[in-house]
């Protein structure tokens, strides 16, 4: 079982930055929720989270804070004399990840504790965190064509295959973005991504751009993978965060179902409209099956090539990934 975190001491601080009456708890509290809530958004552990609420309202001379963050809601309650318990909530929707952003929180968090500034300097520079800009689409479009290309050659495609996976990429970061305006929710979206490019994939092949239809979509699908969700996970529930852990690995193993499901019901569409149903052979669920192992990070006989020049040329896009989110 998942328990608050307690924090408690009396902070170093002058007798005019401590918290003198329960507006200005109200205010202090506000404003720790406010980094809590952009830090969880931006990508950040539950622990994380909950330790950068705890120094912030103790730096300001809070005699006691408890903290309890999951992925979507966040609870903090503080203690003292003056004002007696303050506690407040936040509920987290619509979390992403941008490390930039959540560099920023970090240091942000760290001046706090360390110079203990007026409330309005605090106000001031979230509004210059939330003005940081992500990265240009053309560099995201350029990403996708690396990760897809880079990874399908790893798995065993050739370089006709990598051409065609990599164009493919580029149509799903359009298609991608296309359904994100459209405000579906996020499961329906990786699960109409993964079809798309499962069907394209296909289409490939039988135009000749390809050569391997089922390396294209290796691919593609690593472009979908819930990968820092599970790495969250694993990591929250080894800190003690056991409810935290289980809710991002349920929401992986949700989004991993999805991508294979959709690569699955693009094969299965694909051979019944081109063969018709007496010649259905199994491939959707023969699809499914590779599609979940990959997105459980399963590789599988695949691993011999990790050391190759595909795989250097893999790391490479991986790093790619991990600088866009």
């Amino acid at each position: 079982m998942q328990a608050k975190k307690m924090f408690q001491g009396e902070a170093d601080v002058e007798k005019q930055n401590r918290i003198r009456d329960r507006k200005e708890a109200h205010n202090l509290l506000y404003l720790a929720l406010q980094i809590g809530e952009r830090m969880l958004l931006c990508g950040a552990e539950v622990n994380r989270v909950e330790d950068s609420i705890g120094r912030i309202c103790l730096a300001y001379g809070v005699q006691r804070v408890d903290a309890f963050t999951i992925t979507e809601s966040i609870v903090v309650t503080i203690h003292g004399e003056p004002y007696g318990s303050v506690t407040q909530t936040r509920r987290i929707q619509g979390p992403t990840n941008h490390l930039k952003k959540l560099e920023a929180l970090n240091q942000l968090s760290r001046t706090i504790c360390e110079k203990k500034p007026e409330f309005s300097f605090i106000e001031e520079e979230l509004v210059r965190i939330d003005a940081i800009p992500s990265y240009s689409l053309s560099v995201q479009v350029a990403a996708y064509a690396l990760i897809s290309g880079a990874f399908c050659l790893f798995f065993g495609g050739d370089y006709k295959d990598m051409a065609a996976s990599a164009v493919i990429g580029i149509l799903l970061k359009y298609v991608e973005l296309f359904f994100r305006r459209l405000k579906i929710y996020n499961f329906f979206v990786v699960l109409l991504c993964s079809a798309f490019g499962g069907f394209m994939a296909f289409l490939a092949v039988r135009t000749g751009l390809g050569n391997h239809a089922d390396k294209i979509s290796i691919g593609n699908i690593m472009l979908l993978i819930p990968g820092v969700a599970l790495t969250n996970a694993i990591r929250d529930m080894f800190q003690g965060d056991t409810i935290s852990g289980l809710l991002r690995f349920c929401e992986a193993l949700l989004v991993a179902v999805c991508v294979a499901f959709g690569f699955a019901a693009a094969a299965g569409i694909w051979v019944v409209g081109s063969n018709g149903l007496e010649c259905f052979d199994g491939t959707a669920f023969d699809s499914f099956f590779r599609s979940f192992r990959l997105c459980l990070a399963f590789p599988g006989e695949q691993g011999q090539v990790v050391w190759s020049l595909r795989g250097r040329i893999s790391c490479l896009a991986g790093l790619s990934a991990l600088r866009l989110v």
